[in-house]
């Protein structure tokens, strides 16, 4: 099964000029490291390279409980290794080693306190009067799929 899927990703690898990685979030969910997830977008960048492809990194948004429905900030709970996605958008941020040609900040448009200009609480942003920015604290909701698309200047990509 994986390896099929392994040559299906490949496949379409040879279809685009870019590639766009959103990566990691479960994988550091899954106890992965900072060092783990690294190196395994590295192989995905290394693979993308060899068919030419220029390559978008989006940092890791937050992911959180909530008891009141992601209303607030302060009933958000972070998980145990928020400090790992901190230190990943720190080096997507930074430029991930050189390895990537463009950084996709989608994490400070729905992170509250880098959308207010502070510090990143690794929180959602809360609901609003369009309502909620996810429904999970893991996936977006349409309202924060719309906030991650203004991180994406699509004339980058023509």
């Amino acid at each position: 099964m994986a390896e099929r899927a392994s040559a299906r990703r490949r496949k379409l690898l040879s279809l685009g000029r870019w590639l766009l990685i959103n990566h990691g979030t479960n994988d550091i969910a899954n106890s992965r490291t900072l060092v783990q997830v690294q190196a395994a977008l590295t192989t995905i960048i290394t693979m993308a390279r060899a068919r030419g492809m220029k390559i978008a990194l989006e940092t890791m948004i937050p992911r959180t409980t909530s008891s009141d429905a992601w209303a607030t900030v302060a009933n958000q709970t972070l998980p145990a290794y928020e400090s790992v996605r901190l230190a990943f958008n720190t080096w997507v941020r930074t430029g991930a080693g050189g390895l990537v040609d463009l950084v996709v900040d989608t994490a400070a448009t729905i992170d509250s306190g880098l959308v207010a200009s502070a510090a990143a609480t690794g929180k959602w942003r809360p609901a609003g009067a369009t309502g909620p920015y996810t429904a999970d604290g893991v996936h977006p909701a349409t309202i924060g799929h719309i906030a991650m698309a203004t991180a994406i200047n699509p004339t980058l990509f023509v």
